[in-house]
């Protein structure tokens, strides 16, 4: 059974080629392969967009909640009436509003 179907396949492809012109047969070849090297290409693209949309999402989750936490300890007793502490924690605050912005910014140019 296997040797009669290879045999009827070879029949069937040499019947094809012979209908065939070999450079048009190797343009579509080549315009095949190029069709799928950019296809892959744009593939690779999208799933780096992804991937950095990803890590920017998961930065800025980071940072507000960082920023959550320090508004906490300001409100607590013991610290809010502390004034180096307190400047200290408002200079990160400041510092994590700067790059949230710039990650805001990011964020948005990668979901477009």
């Amino acid at each position: 059974y296997i040797e009669k179907r290879t045999e009827q396949l070879n029949r069937s492809s040499a019947a094809a080629d012979l209908g065939r012109d070999p450079a048009a047969s190797a343009v579509n070849e080549s315009a095949n392969k190029m069709d799928w090297k950019s296809q892959k290409e744009a593939q690779a693209a999208k799933r780096k967009k992804e991937n950095e949309l990803k890590k920017c999402e998961e930065a800025i989750t980071s940072i507000e909640q960082r920023n959550t936490e320090i508004d906490e300890m300001m409100a607590a007793p013991d610290i809010c009436t502390n004034v180096s502490k307190l400047q200290e924690l408002s200079a990160e605050k400041e510092k994590n509003e700067k790059e949230l912005l710039g990650l805001y910014e990011k964020w948005e140019m990668l979901s477009e």
